[in-house]
């Protein structure tokens, strides 16, 4: 008997759940306003591979 993959999952606050409330609600106005940029993802892949590594370049992460 395996264990529930959701059962896994840390379980979030009342207070996380406000604040990520807040926060798309923030994101949301934003869209109405058209405030909003495209997203290019080989980019926000780069950056995230490149904070992965860290300042010394050493640790790779795998693709």
């Amino acid at each position: 008997m395996g264990i529930d993959p959701f059962e896994q999952q840390e379980a979030l606050s009342e207070e996380d759940i406000c604040e990520l409330r807040e926060e798309i609600a923030i994101g949301l106005e934003q869209l109405k306003r058209g405030e909003s940029a495209a997203w290019d993802v080989a980019k926000a892949k780069a950056e995230l591979l490149e904070r992965l590594r860290g300042p010394s370049g050493g640790a790779r992460a795998s693709e």
